[in-house]
């Protein structure tokens, strides 16, 4: 069945087996109906006979179909009845019960009885008739008569109490065991298979130099490579990011898979990315292709963050503090927005990141931007900011702590911090010190006993507009050197994100440093609003009018007024990045959500008014949504423009006409002091289109760059 049936990308077993006829869609089914669903029938077959034979084999096959399901259980319990039962299998175990007996004998079969009488959700029976004929049923090895009487072994995890023949102890032994359980019920975590091992200098080098030998993107892809600080580690200049990556997308895992076949060995990941299926998706592909025997773990580096707290983990943080038991240190930003990095938190989420994984050891585990708590109290007047700083790193040194305590223990290999303020000027109140940092790890580390500390990697934002990293000094002694000089001195990586999304000033918005294409025709603004206006007025007063209002919420008058609002928005509107926020951030969930909600509940003549209406209004208003689209994407190509005219005099001119989006990237990688730029590549063609870069020779002069943009941008202020 396994062979057969699973599917070895997202887990789960398929309704058909491979030699099927091929069909059109090869369908999978998760949730129960009345009847359950074939994946659930399957995972409870492997589960159990996982437990009847002690295959580990069969049991992490079962906790794999259970866990490509995971969220969808989380969200719609009811629909997953026989799939929570299997859950419930798997987290608890069984009880094993060895009969051994001839049958028909009456000793035997009143120990079937007493069993009977005791109530066992999760029980696993061998029997054997006693006469010593050979067995290769682990449960059945070495079990015979006692003193020629039928007698039960009562068993966990193939440890046995004595043998009982007494029907009478048999009762009170099983109801033993259920009190113990249900004292002992606990959460627990269904963790799959783990990955051994971690990144190695020899792995790291072998693929740097497989990589060199068969690039098919250039004949210098030695220039794509560099040691990942003072770790022996070999990496790629540039790096896989995935924060908007997840496994619902086949692109984002082809991309993926193509960029470790082609020349990236370092994955950057967070456990609140795609509320952690972006680490999902990681440890998917990673299995894969080392199974494939296409890589090694050895040859690649991983690195997670932790310290948020949303999505789930926030549902879970808000359950132990009804509970009663919060976790200590925790710092509540803003709605959905807490923040913690006390050691029980980030146990829980170390846990939860390897699991997510499926890896036994990760790389590098980074605190997600600790200067959280530099924020929060920011927003309260009065404090001292040097008592607040020196609490901080009171903190930021307890978590170095368990840190060091976990790649003691072999759970990590490295660690560091991902800050968005490191690179902030020192009076800033939210900024973080790099020095302080390195002081707070050789604490840790002096602490435990250790000569010598882990902490092995920064990451901030740098782009061209944000380049503190490189020009502002703001660490070191008397705040001297820039973070990259003191990076370099202390031999810490250096990775950077938001390579591409450059915020020039907290006003500006996004601006993206890449070309724009323009698509569609230009559309007259003014006559489509008119269009659109004049449909919306006649939905006021044709359909309206017949709607029933909750007195909640917005009137239903009010549902359809986008020729209003899309005429105060379009002068706001900064970029194609922007336009995209507004568009699916607001106006895209409220149309549907209006639209879907008329269509259900309308009946007879309304119905058919309203649907009349619909057909005719949101051709219309589509149109002057791309229009505005074509709108944002010159204003962003007009902008980028003159980004490459700052660009192109300091170039060669041989790259002057390559894409701005290499171009910007080829600045960060040749900067010195940055180990590797992570970039958010969700599909295969821009992984040839970023990859190009790891080929070029580095360029020279890049302060001269810097001070070109940081220039331009004085003069527009």
């Amino acid at each position: 069945m396994v062979q057969s049936f699973r599917d070895e990308d997202q887990g789960g077993f398929y309704t058909t087996a491979k030699t099927h006829e091929t069909l059109i869609i090869r369908t999978r089914e998760g949730a129960d109906g009345a009847t359950p669903s074939g994946n659930a029938v399957a995972v409870s077959a492997l589960a159990r006979l996982s437990f009847h034979y002690d295959r580990q084999d069969l049991r992490e096959a079962a906790i794999g179909g259970i866990r490509a399901y995971g969220r969808q259980i989380a969200r719609y319990p009811r629909a997953f009845a026989k799939s929570l039962a299997v859950v419930d299998l798997l987290a608890e175990g069984p009880v094993e019960l060895a009969f051994v007996g001839m049958p028909h004998d009456p000793g035997l079969e009143a120990l079937h009885l007493a069993v009977r009488e005791v109530f066992l959700p999760h029980r696993v029976i061998a029997a054997s008739d006693g006469m010593g004929k050979p067995t290769s049923h682990p449960l059945l090895v070495g079990k015979d008569l006692v003193k020629g009487k039928a007698a039960l072994y009562i068993c966990r995890n193939f440890s046995c109490q004595r043998p009982l023949t007494d029907p009478q102890e048999v009762m009170e032994a099983l109801s033993s065991r259920a009190q113990q359980s249900k004292q002992a019920s606990q959460q627990t975590l269904l963790q799959g298979a783990a990955l051994p091992g971690s990144a190695s200098p020899e792995g790291t080098a072998r693929y740097a130099a497989r990589m060199v030998s068969q690039s098919r993107h250039s004949s210098h892809m030695e220039h794509g490579y560099g040691q990942f600080g003072n770790s022996g580690l070999t990496t790629s200049r540039l790096g896989f990011g995935t924060y908007r990556v997840d496994t619902r997308e086949p692109e984002h895992r082809e991309a993926l898979k193509k960029a470790l076949r082609e020349g990236v060995n370092l994955i950057d990941t967070s456990t609140n990315y795609m509320d952690g299926d972006s680490e999902r998706l990681v440890g998917s592909v990673l299995c894969e292709l080392v199974k494939a025997g296409e890589l090694t773990r050895e040859e690649v580096v991983v690195i997670s963050k932790i310290g948020y707290v949303q999505g789930d983990n926030l549902k879970q943080a808000e359950a132990r503090e009804r509970a009663g038991r919060p976790y200590p240190d925790m710092v509540k930003y803003g709605e959905g927005i807490w923040h913690c990095m006390h050691p029980d938190f980030l146990n829980d989420q170390l846990t939860l990141s390897l699991d997510h994984l499926g890896l036994a050891t990760l790389d590098v585990c980074l605190l997600h931007n600790p200067e959280y708590f530099l924020s929060e109290a920011a927003h309260h007047e009065g404090g001292d900011l040097a008592t607040t700083r020196d609490a901080f790193y009171r903190r930021i040194e307890q978590a170095f702590a368990f840190l060091e305590s976990q790649a003691a223990a072999g759970r990590i290999r490295y660690y560091g911090v991902s800050s968005n303020t490191v690179t902030a000027h020192p009076s800033d109140a939210e900024a973080t010190s790099l020095s302080r940092l390195c002081d707070a790890a050789r604490a840790a580390a002096s602490a435990q006993g250790k000569s010598r500390h882990h902490f092995a990697v920064l990451q901030c934002p740098m782009n061209l507009y944000e380049a503190g990293a490189a020009v502002t000094p703001n660490t070191g002694v008397d705040q001297r050197e820039t973070v990259l000089e003191a990076a370099q001195r202390e031999g810490i990586a250096v990775l950077v994100n938001r390579p591409l999304n450059a915020m020039p000033t907290k006003k500006s918005g996004v601006l993206r440093l890449a070309d724009f294409s323009i698509e569609g025709d230009a559309v007259d603004f003014d006559r489509q609003c008119q269009t659109v206006a004049a449909l919306e007025e006649e939905y006021r007063t044709a359909i309206a009018p017949a709607l029933q209002h909750s007195g909640q919420g917005m009137a239903p008058a009010d549902f359809f007024t986008w020729a209003v609002e899309l005429t105060r928005v379009r002068p706001q509107i900064q970029g194609l990045e922007h336009w995209e926020q507004i568009e699916h951030q607001m106006i895209a969930p409220h149309v549907n959500q209006v639209m879907q909600a008329l269509s259900r509940n309308l009946t007879g003549a309304a119905a058919e008014q309203w649907e009349a209406w619909r057909d005719r209004y949101l051709p219309q208003l589509l149109t002057l949504l791309r229009g505005l689209r074509r709108e944002a994407a010159e204003r962003s190509r007009a902008r980028t423009a003159s980004v490459s005219a700052i660009l192109d005099p300091l170039l060669p001119e041989s790259r002057r006409k390559e894409s701005l989006s290499r171009k910007a990237l080829w600045i960060l990688t040749s900067t010195p002091g940055i180990t590797c730029v992570l970039n958010g590549i969700r599909s295969p063609t821009y992984v040839d289109d970023s990859l190009a870069i790891m080929g070029w020779e580095p360029l020279t002069g890049i302060t001269q760059v810097f001070e070109a943009i940081a220039q331009r941008e004085s003069s527009l202020s």
